[in-house]
């Protein structure tokens, strides 16, 4: 069963992962602890990045518009979400 690491949750929306083939819907969960996904689908299949692992977040930004699209920089890898 997936347990959250955080403790306290300050944040949370509908988005979409792009890890692996194909996008997947879910929750986002921002914490004290870690950025967190859970897809709708399976709540097993889960992403959980703790924040002292995090080197940048990225999105991009034209005028006063802000893409729905972001990445996560970690020192494992780079990570594709969508908010909602």
């Amino acid at each position: 069963m997936a347990q959250s690491q955080n403790t306290k949750i300050d944040f949370q929306t509908t988005g979409t992962s792009y890890l692996g083939i194909g996008g997947k819907v879910g929750k986002f969960l921002v914490g004290d602890k870690a950025l967190e996904f859970y897809a709708d689908a399976n709540v097993e299949d889960y992403i959980q990045i703790p924040w002292d692992t995090i080197h940048q977040i990225g999105a991009n930004v034209s005028g006063k518009r802000i893409s729905r699209h972001f990445e996560v920089f970690t020192n494992k890898g780079k990570f594709l979400f969508a908010s909602k």
